[in-house]
């Protein structure tokens, strides 16, 4: 609305869902700033210069770091499960130059296994690619692994190839038109450590 997007949230989100499809697609390009935004403009015929489309893009990229927050819990968690001999992965629909920086400023970069991005291997999660690259880096099925994420039409989308799935509440969840059921819901980090012993004890 700041820049004077003309639709309803509906109209915003129908146009952003048939953008992604074409966002998906378009190769490395799709990471240059403002491109995502200008094919939202044109799905839903908004007439809108690239120019104003790149400022959607920096003045979003501001306000999503300037809002990120660590989950009290997950210094905790992460210990946790590195303790347990876990193999630990993160998978972003973004950039390592985006990721690096944020793991680094936690502290927290080294205690993952494997960091992938939608840019590395061109592929959104929703194309599946980025989770078979998990499982086939890990040598682990599908079934062995557990994906937690708070984006039903991303994150979930792992359980279309057998991962579990642990969809995690937050305050702000994202809008998904198209979402996927997860196999569990929770609201705090802390409650996967249950859930991943049920499943060990279940034998998957």
């Amino acid at each position: 609305k700041k820049f004077g997007f003309p639709g309803s949230k509906r109209d915003y989100l129908l146009a952003r869902e048939k953008a992604e499809k074409i966002y998906q697609k378009s190769g490395t390009k799709k990471h240059e700033t403002g491109y995502f935004y200008d094919k939202i403009a044109k799905q839903a015929r908004w007439s809108v210069p690239f120019l104003i489309c790149k400022k959607m893009d920096k003045e979003y990229n501001k306000i999503f770091m300037s809002t990120l927050e660590l989950d009290p819990d997950s210094i905790y968690i992460i210990k946790k499960l590195k303790k347990q001999r876990k193999l630990l992965a993160i998978i972003s629909n973004g950039n390592k130059r985006n990721v690096i920086p944020i793991l680094n400023n936690y502290g927290i970069k080294n205690f993952f296994d494997a960091i992938l991005t939608s840019y590395d291997i061109n592929s959104f999660k929703s194309e599946l690619k980025p989770f078979y690259q998990v499982s086939k880096k890990f040598k682990i099925k599908p079934n062995k692994v557990v994906m937690v994420g708070d984006r039903l039409d991303e994150d979930m989308c792992a359980k279309k190839i057998g991962f579990h799935t642990i969809h995690i509440i937050r305050k702000t969840n994202y809008l998904a038109i198209n979402p996927i059921q997860p196999d569990y819901k929770i609201r705090k980090l802390r409650q996967i450590l249950p859930i991943i012993k049920k499943l060990e004890t279940a034998g998957d």
